[in-house]
């Protein structure tokens, strides 16, 4: 276990904020899903963590799952489908409001 206060030491500090939910825009969507019996990260640390994206201007779906451990939140029956789901919709409304987009090709962007 980490015995050092990190949050001390100046360089540390500075990754540590820097690295801090809401220190910048993720400029993505963002989903977070949180399980009400998650032990390693507990619900009152999410919400902080997505008023802080949402301050920045992120635009972040917050699925609280009732009754899931962390391990759930993420695996449980259907998860990965409705991740899956999630991520799809985003990249159809991504498409769809990208102009000049001939169908079938890729794009690069710089």
């Amino acid at each position: 276990p980490m015995t050092a206060d990190l949050s001390v030491v100046s360089v540390w500090r500075d990754q540590l904020e820097a690295n801090t939910p809401g220190s910048s825009r993720a400029g993505a969507p963002i989903l977070i899903l949180q399980g009400t019996e998650d032990e390693q990260v507990p619900l009152h640390t999410t919400l902080s963590a997505v008023a802080r994206l949402r301050a920045a201007g992120d635009d972040v779906e917050l699925r609280i799952l009732d009754g899931c451990d962390h391990e759930a939140s993420l695996f449980g029956p259907g998860r990965l489908d409705d991740i899956h789901a999630w991520i799809s919709d985003r990249i159809g409304r991504a498409r769809s409001a990208s102009p000049n987009r001939e169908p079938g090709r890729r794009h690069r962007t710089t």
